[in-house]
């Protein structure tokens, strides 16, 4: 799934940057001093560098929906954050500021990944691929760049927050609509009663009394 992440997302700035490949190249390697001595063009780094459980979508559990009289329960899967530092190498500092800015820009007020972008299986999951900068707690400073041997540099950070798969889905019965209860005496079979229940449109209980087959039936209306 990372992989095809990659590759909607060096598609959508290429498109919307723009970032020709005759002129820019997109990178997904480990940026580090080895890595960043055999560089003969400019070059858009985009280091994934962490993947963990979203804390703010975190929550799992099942949904049951109703299509057409088709009853399904979908099996929710977790929501995880992966991060990318962005960076951009080239001879000038003012070009790697121009193409930093602009992407800045593009993640800033994206919000998502356009649908046009998402491949399979992204494009199957149930909800958007949320595109955020990362805040306070952002990993590209002093730390990352002295982990990986190279000076600092400015960069951007990419928060993407999506589910980790798409829902499994299984056809479940339909929910109960009655409920029946009987009533009877063994010694006297005459004695059987029952209660007839049923809830109307706006979820009010109606209660009927009777004897009818020894039992009490809920009805949903």
């Amino acid at each position: 799934m990372l992989h095809v992440l990659n590759q909607c997302l060096e598609a959508f700035f290429r498109s919307e940057v723009p970032l020709p490949s005759a002129d820019v190249d997109v990178s997904f390697q480990t940026p580090d001093s080895e890595w960043s001595s055999k560089l003969t063009r400019p070059t858009v780094s985009l280091y994934l560098h962490e993947v963990r459980r979203s804390p703010q979508r975190a929550v799992t559990g099942t949904v049951t929906r109703n299509v057409n009289g088709v009853h399904t329960r979908d099996m929710l899967a977790p929501f995880i954050r992966v991060r990318y530092a962005i960076s951009v190498w080239t001879n000038e500092a003012t070009d790697e500021h121009r193409v930093l800015g602009s992407l800045l820009s593009l993640v800033a007020t994206a919000g998502s990944l356009p649908p046009a972008f998402l491949q399979s299986p992204l494009d199957q999951l149930g909800n958007n691929v949320e595109l955020t900068l990362a805040g306070d707690d952002s990993q590209t400073g002093f730390s990352l760049w002295g982990a990986l041997g190279v000076p600092p540099r400015a960069a951007v950070e990419l928060i993407v927050v999506l589910p980790v798969s798409s829902p499994a889905t299984r056809v479940v019965p339909a929910p109960p609509t009655s409920v029946g209860l009987g009533v009877a005496d063994r010694h006297n079979a005459a004695a059987a009663s029952s209660v007839q229940q049923s809830l109307n449109d706006e979820g009010a209980l109606k209660a009927s009394r009777g004897r009818r087959h020894g039992r009490t039936m809920v009805e949903e209306g």
